[in-house]
């Protein structure tokens, strides 16, 4: 009896009250422009044909997917009340798409607190069965739902996997909707361009280079301008040397990159250092030597300030208490740098011999470029086998998510380094040929130059020959008793320093490197054939065997020379000059494009 009374007021639809309810599944205006208008006035007009009474419209632009909609909320609490008794909507799955929203509207029909719904594209009625009709709608909404996820994130993997990025381009390039793929931003990518080369000089700070990038107008994806945090995202974002990152996967991306590899490791190599310091520009009255030197005391940054006429420098006491105390005056400092820098440069008959030298270089390495190329062409093949082979295990679940995610990483950084190198080689040959002529002719310019140099030249050249200065304690025996500069960065896998024949290894002094206390192998056997002018190394012979094949008996000079951590140093005697020459003839392609290693090889000459 109960039942046939519910379905009598349910046939009495004018006497309950309704609430309409009309719903769009994104609130972007531009997008389902008219689902809301339409389903109003399809609403509407279904109301006043069937005579029912409507007491309130909610109107909600959001997804059901998931539960959790205000207005949605905000209605099922005023039916819980007693506001209304029955809902109009246009469908089923405008009222829910998830399970949660669905089980609470069929419990409200349970309890009773629902007597109706009404749905122009819906059949409906308060039964058993109309129940159970009901239940399957919310279940096949829930269902498309979830099937129309699915087949998004499956086209989404297949684009990324075709190197198409699915999203907003960042800063620097732009979405291509006629071809549905990403260009560069003729406007933006040269900005963005010098904002990497800006930061990779090392002389400009996050909040310094966010600055900048406010000043060129450049803004983000949403319009909003540029701050520090968000700069650190743009400069370490793999998007703009051709790789993309969605998701927490790498993937290789079809896009012209918008900067080289090289200037974009550079930058994170900037982006990883820590306490390093910030060199901060002073208007009117420079400070040439402040953000390129610490303190030897205690590794804080050293400032400077100007007192009767002349530039202090001192320790900043960032780290705490520290035992220098004492200031120096620019001019000492001056003095000091010039010292060092003297050991980093090239009489202009050397390097026009090292210069000649590099041409034969070159012309070695235009002869090995079509092998390489081969060699490399064939790696990159060999790797994307292996990603297809790995997604294939992946897939048939030998491999968890975690695991494959790092492989992948590492064969795709692997393929996009070799694929750069390729392109390289098939360019301009040898990547390395080019800089260091550079480099030979800025050590050229710099030892005609240096003799005149004031503090600003000086500041400039010290940055250019990677010198690494430290403020120390005085020196025994100085009269002044000041504090002096000393530095020359060490590189990792170079270690080198000027030998006595058959001495001791030294102790480090100003402007040079310190040997590393290592095992010396001496060469004793006499040496059949001294080293000649213009003679030529393999590069991939053993470093035992070009250092056994220069020098001769009575040589001047002894020199450690250390390739790598894990080898034994190697006391090789041979003359200067031509020292350098054959130390830089025994490295590895890549040490030869370290910078580094080249200021390291340059001492050895001094």
């Amino acid at each position: 009896m109960g039942e046939e009374s519910r379905r009598e007021e349910s046939e009495r639809g004018p006497q309950m009250k309704y609430f309409l309810y009309a719903r769009k599944s994104t609130d972007e205006d531009d997008k389902q422009l008219l689902s809301i208008e339409a389903q109003l006035e399809e609403l509407r007009e279904h109301a006043a044909r069937e005579k029912l009474e409507v007491v309130r419209e909610f109107v909600e632009k959001r997804t059901a997917k998931e539960p959790g909609r205000p207005v949605f909320n905000d209605m099922i609490r005023r039916v819980e009340k007693g506001e209304a008794d029955a809902l109009l909507a246009w469908h089923p799955d405008r009222l829910a798409r998830n399970s949660v929203d669905g089980g609470r509207v069929i419990w409200l029909v349970d309890t009773g607190k629902l007597m109706a719904l009404k749905f122009p594209s819906f059949w409906f009625e308060n039964t058993p069965q109309g129940k159970f009709m009901l239940s399957i709608a919310f279940g096949q909404s829930k269902y498309y739902v979830d099937n129309l996820s699915e087949n998004v994130q499956r086209g989404l993997r297949q684009k990324l996997r075709m190197g198409v990025y699915p999203g907003r381009a960042p800063i620097g390039y732009a979405n291509e909707p006629r071809l549905r793929t990403i260009v560069i931003d003729e406007a933006t990518a040269p900005l963005v361009k010098k904002l990497f080369e800006t930061y990779a000089s090392g002389e400009t700070s996050y909040q310094a280079i966010s600055d900048m990038a406010n000043r060129m107008g450049l803004l983000t994806c949403r319009s909003h301008s540029i701050r520090k945090s968000w700069m650190r995202c743009l400069l370490s974002n793999p998007f703009y040397i051709g790789m993309m990152r969605y998701k927490g996967e790498l993937y290789e991306g079809k896009h012209e990159p918008l900067v080289s590899r090289d200037l974009f490791e550079r930058v994170q190599k900037m982006l990883n250092q820590r306490g390093r310091t910030q060199e901060r520009p002073r208007e009117g009255d420079p400070c040439f030597f402040t953000g390129m030197i610490k303190c030897g005391s205690c590794g804080s940054g050293v400032t400077a300030q100007r007192q009767k006429g002349h530039h202090y420098y001192n320790c900043t006491r960032h780290h705490g208490p520290c035992e220098l105390k004492k200031y120096i005056r620019e001019e000492s400092l001056s003095l000091e740098i010039h010292a060092a820098l003297s050991y980093r440069t090239l009489p202009g008959e050397v390097a026009d011999w090292i210069l000649a030298q590099v041409d034969q270089w070159q012309a070695e390495e235009a002869h090995r470029s079509e092998g390489l190329a081969t060699q490399h062409a064939a790696r990159v093949d060999d790797i994307q086998t292996r990603l297809n082979r790995l997604l294939d295990v992946y897939l048939e679940g030998t491999v968890d998510k975690e695991e494959y995610t790092a492989r992948k990483e590492a064969f795709i950084r692997e393929k996009a380094s070799l694929s750069a190198d390729l392109a390289q080689i098939r360019t301009n040959g040898a990547g390395w040929i080019e800089p260091l002529r550079a480099f030979v002719t800025d050590c050229k310019e710099m030892g005609s130059d240096l003799a005149e140099a004031d503090a600003e030249e000086l500041a400039r050249f010290a940055k250019k020959s990677v010198l690494n200065l430290n403020i120390v304690k005085p020196i025994r025996g100085r009269k002044d008793g000041k504090p002096v500069a000393i530095g020359g960065r060490t590189p990792a896998d170079l270690t080198c320093a000027r030998l006595p024949p058959g001495g001791p290894e030294p102790e480090g002094r100003g402007g040079g490197l310190a040997a590393r206390p290592a095992q010396v192998r001496t060469r004793t056997d006499p040496v059949p054939q001294a080293f000649s002018e213009g003679a030529t190394f393999d590069p991939s012979a053993d470093p035992a065997q070009i250092a056994a094949s220069f020098g001769a008996e009575g040589c001047p000079s002894a020199f450690v020379f250390q390739v790598s951590e894990r080898e034994p140093a190697l006391r090789v005697e041979y003359p200067a000059p031509l020292n350098a020459v054959a130390a830089f003839s025994a490295l590895s392609p890549a040490q030869k494009q370290d910078r580094t290693i080249w200021w390291a090889l340059l001492e050895l000459n001094q």
